[in-house]
């Protein structure tokens, strides 16, 4: 197949390449339904990046959008080879090719003509149109690796541009972009992942920016020698589109001035979950180049460090959300939207809640609340922090033909609100658990994975199938609050649900549904001062209980939430079309290195950059999709032996299964994984503990 570029090679959260678009109307966003993976640019603060400009094509009577540059001296613009080469955007480009400098919305600023435009000496338009099998995803990033190498062009303007530039990377500077460090990308692209089916294209009226962590492009299959040449990003809740081609990818150096460290090139997908990730031009390798075109120029003085960037030398988690300590409440319902009146018989689809000092104190951060369809009807429901930027699609169910319940947390929004959506006929019901805050009284502390409770076995509880409407009470390390998994048993009859609760609190919210013949498994965090939790079942069931950890009385620790970010993936079936996986193989991973123990799968997560060295413990929903038959998945501390409990259990009737899980970080920030069958495996991550 030959592979062609995607508008430009798109595979970033803001934008990867994207090719000429000579026909302003042909940006102009559908009424198409959007995918759920939003590329989640954030507002670039105007005054931050005064050096990238948006390089545009047509004449002044109309002009259609193109890529975006960086300024790298008054008279002198790095951006793509790809956005300059007349093999790729047609003819006559000197003389329809236009740059804006100094704004933040689109075509606006100064306007410059251009004189000249330059593309590396190592520059191949066509090598994306080799002959190549897609199904061999390692020769196909390979591929985009080496195109991506010399992915640099230069464009010469008619007149200076007044803003200050920013610095090239030289060779001494690489050490910015090593796989674990976070770089900021700023660019004019797609707000929407619009190379996937369905997607209408979505460009943005102002500049965007955008947090990505690097990482080691030879663990998804490019060679050393391509991979010595580019940078590779991946693994956060945004990435690069279409439109976002050419821009810089940088970091702060120890001297305070930015570093433009790689040229936005392109990838397989414009999908910030795509675990193959993005590929830029490594500035470095060009620098001796643009030296002898640009000359004295570049020596003068060059954009500092604004504050979207953390110190020098840190990772950049700007975008996370310190939330504080945690604090239990007794359940208590937030929203059941059977009871809210319909308008005309018309479902309601959204609305608003007040949390933060109606429900919770004042100074709340974030909730603990417990998500739930009441009905065996096909639909979707989403809760997110009302009015912010990159939260925008948090914690989500999908229902099919059954209810469920996910335990999540959620960060509140600015007015310590939540909001809520949901599509389809099934109702959602929220319920609270708990809140976090500066003020919150206890810090995680994980234990040994340990079966507290099997009512197969006779373990903690008597030897018998829990009976409609009983409750067992289990006993608990005494804490605040204890962190358990409970997974229901059902029989060939059984259908109802099971809670895990305080025995001196009535049950007010469902932990686990039960259906006929499947086993699932649910997160529960319970009050438990008295040592002592209850489960209490509608329908005869066999259950077993978890302990992950507990909370504990202090502030040695406290947490801090992302927009949820793809940490791990595996390919599964449906991805590649070559059949079921054997257990435990893995395919085309984030940052996956090997066990000792060949059975299991290690993901060091600080090589992502998504979290930072001093993390403890990660807060992830962990996916088992596209099963082969019935198994577990754990997910563990690599440090420990592997446990004898499951984070997930999953049954071939299943298209998918997940659960929210707190993982300790073994001393080297890794987790591992194991599957007892052929499945595909999704780590999200949601937040961390330092």
């Amino acid at each position: 197949m030959a592979l062609r570029r995607r508008g430009l090679l798109a595979t970033l959260g803001l934008t990867a390449a994207a090719l000429a678009v000579a026909n302003p109307a042909a940006t102009a966003a559908s009424n198409s339904p959007t995918h759920a993976q939003i590329v989640n640019g954030l507002d670039a603060v105007p005054g931050d990046w005064p050096f990238v400009v948006q390089l545009a094509m047509g004449t002044p009577e109309g002009f259609g959008f193109e890529c975006t540059g960086s300024l790298i001296a008054p008279g002198w613009v790095l951006t793509a080879a790809h956005c300059v080469s007349e093999s790729e955007v047609g003819p006559n480009v000197v003389e329809h090719l236009r740059v804006f400098a100094g704004g933040t919305t689109s075509f606006t600023g100064q306007s410059v003509a251009v004189t000249a435009v330059y593309t590396s000496p190592g520059w191949d338009g066509d090598l994306l149109n080799a002959e190549i099998d897609d199904s061999d995803s390692a020769a196909v990033l390979d591929l985009i690796a080496r195109s991506a190498s010399n992915d640099v062009g230069l464009v010469h303007l008619a007149s200076p541009v007044s803003a200050r530039p920013i610095r090239i990377a030289e060779a001494a500077d690489d050490a910015l972009a090593v796989p674990g460090r976070r770089l900021t990308l700023v660019g004019w692209g797609s707000r929407t992942a619009d190379d996937l089916p369905g997607v209408a294209s979505e460009l943005p009226d102002h500049l965007l920016r955008a947090t990505l962590g690097v990482f080691d492009p030879t663990t998804v299959g490019v060679s050393p020698e391509a991979a010595a040449q580019t940078v590779w990003t991946r693994g956060g809740p945004a990435s690069g589109c279409h439109g976002d081609s050419g821009g810089p990818l940088m970091a702060a150096g120890a001297d305070g001035l930015l570093r433009v460290m790689g040229v936005t090139s392109g990838g397989l997908s414009c999908a910030p979950s795509d675990p193959s990730g993005a590929a830029y031009a490594r500035i470095s390798t060009h620098a001796s180049w643009i030296r002898n075109l640009v000359g004295a120029d570049l020596n003068g003085p060059t954009a500092a460090v604004p504050a979207a960037f953390n110190a020098p030398g840190e990772p950049n988690l700007s975008d996370a959300l310190a939330v504080g300590r945690f604090t239990p409440v007794a359940p208590q319902r937030l929203l059941d939207t059977r009871s809210i009146p319909e308008p005309a018989g018309v479902p309601v689809t959204s609305g608003q809640l007040k949390v933060a000092g109606v429900s919770v104190p004042a100074e709340a951060h974030a909730v603990l609340v417990n998500l739930t369809n009441t009905d065996s009807r096909d639909g979707q429901a989403s809760v997110a922090p009302c009015h912010t930027t990159g939260f925008d699609v948090h914690a989500g169910l999908g229902f099919e033909v059954a209810p469920v319940s996910w335990l999540t947390t959620i960060p509140l929004g600015p007015n310590g609100d939540l909001c809520f959506q949901r599509l389809g006929t099934s109702n959602l019901i929220v319920d609270l658990v708990g809140w976090y805050g500066d003020t919150g009284q206890s810090s995680f502390v994980p234990s040994v994975p340990t079966r507290l409770a099997d009512s197969r076995s006779g373990v903690g509880i008597p030897r018998a199938r829990v009976a409609a409407g009983a409750t067992v009470v289990v006993h608990v390390p005494k804490a605040v609050a204890t962190v358990i998994n409970l997974t229901a048993i059902a029989s060939s009859r059984s259908v109802g649900y099971v809670t895990a609760h305080s025995c001196s609190s009535p049950v007010v919210t469902s932990t686990v549904h039960v259906q006929p013949r499947q086993t699932h498994t649910a997160l529960a965090v319970v009050p438990a001062d008295d040592g002592r939790v209850c489960v209490t079942s509608t329908t005869a069931v066999d259950i077993v209980v978890d302990q992950l950890g507990s909370y504990l009385p202090g502030d040695t620790s406290s947490w801090s939430l992302v927009a949820p970010a793809t940490a791990y993936r595996d390919l599964g079936p449906s991805d590649s079309g070559t059949g079921d996986f054997a257990p435990n193989q893995v395919r085309n991973t984030v940052v996956v290195k090997r066990a000792a123990e060949p059975t299991d799968v290690r993901v060091r997560l600080t090589e992502t950059g998504l979290i930072p060295p001093k993390a403890n413990t990660v807060l992830l929903d962990v996916a088992a999709l596209s099963a082969s038959q019935a198994g577990f998945v754990t997910v563990y501390d690599c440090d420990l032996a592997r446990p004898n409990t499951a984070t997930v259990n999953f049954t071939r009737l299943d298209d998918g299964e997940e659960n929210q899980a707190y993982v300790p970080l073994s001393a080297d920030g890794s987790i591992c994984i194991h599957r007892s069958t052929a499945v595909s495996i999704e780590l999200t991550l949601f937040g961390w503990q330092q």
